[in-house]
């Protein structure tokens, strides 16, 4: 029973995370995409996370705690590129 809920939550988490890759593909301006691949990578969390539970195994824990770190500084450095470019135009106008 519990294997099969798991399995239920992996499907509807990777249905999610198709349709934030469509919507990565979809929009055309930056900031659309960064929130959808910043949404791609908590996906990609919860996924190791299920994963982890499912195997009993809890080295991948500690490879979720990289890959949120990572994601945490890649959003930061976004946010940063666009509050530069923001700067930037708003000294242009």
């Amino acid at each position: 029973m519990f294997i099969t809920i798991l399995d239920i939550l992996t499907f509807m988490i990777a249905l999610s995370m198709a349709s934030m890759v469509f919507q990565l593909w979809r929009n055309r301006n930056v900031p659309d995409r960064a929130v959808a691949a910043d949404q791609i990578s908590v996906h990609v969390m919860a996924l190791i996370a299920l994963h982890a539970i499912r195997q009993d195994v809890s080295a991948y824990l500690d490879l979720l705690i990289v890959f949120s770190m990572l994601g945490f500084f890649s959003s930061i450095a976004v946010a940063r590129y666009f509050e530069a470019s923001m700067q930037k135009e708003n000294r242009n106008s």
